[in-house]
């Protein structure tokens, strides 16, 4: 990578486009601290910050792939356009699916949520779990809790899909479903323990 330094950004971007990954790790390496520090800015909205990371990454991918100098502003500007594009377009995006999954969520089957918590902790009394399965609570502990992803898989479990069908579904493995699973269940008890507690 040293090989680049004396470069300008021009002149990587152009190598680049003629398929020069070096290049092209090194703009990305170069500009991620942009990418970093708007997916923070946008993601406390949606608590994704790794999903809004990778958004951003691909933003400042594509940017290097479409930057014409002759048409465009200076790279720096053209790289912050178009991650904030790319990061309002997933808030819009991830905005209007939660809004449906709230809907499902007041849908769920009660007993398949009672089970999913009792059958992952021996923390929470069975009593209340069975109280908070009769309001909404519960239900919006799952969308103010968990990330995007987590809240798909979530949603997917309590339709009674098993791991494997979930991870086929979603497109990620076996492994990422079962560690969004547990991370979710941890998520879940802090949260209502936090609603009992301030309630």
């Amino acid at each position: 990578m040293n090989n680049y330094l004396n470069k300008s950004d021009l002149t990587l971007i152009k190598e680049s486009k003629k398929g020069n990954q070096d290049a092209m790790q090194y703009l990305i390496q170069k500009y991620e601290h942009i990418v970093s520090y708007k997916a923070r800015k946008y993601s406390h909205q949606l608590n994704d910050l790794d999903d809004f990371t990778q958004e951003g990454l691909i933003a400042l991918y594509e940017a290097v792939n479409n930057y014409n100098k002759e048409k465009e502003a200076s790279f720096l500007t053209f790289i912050e356009i178009c991650i904030d594009r790319k990061l309002t377009s997933y808030v819009r995006h991830q905005t209007t699916r939660k809004a449906s999954l709230l809907n499902e969520a007041t849908s769920i089957h009660q007993s398949s949520l009672m089970n999913l918590l009792i059958s992952s902790t021996t923390t929470l009394p069975e009593e209340l779990l069975l109280h908070k399965t009769k309001s909404l609570t519960l239900q919006r502990c799952i969308l103010e809790s968990l990330t995007f992803q987590e809240n798909e898989v979530i949603q997917a479990y309590l339709q009674e899909q098993t791991l494997t069908d979930i991870a086929e579904q979603l497109n990620i493995s076996y492994k990422s479903v079962d560690n969004a699973m547990q991370r979710s269940i941890k998520k879940l008890k802090i949260c209502i323990e936090k609603q009992e507690f301030s309630g």
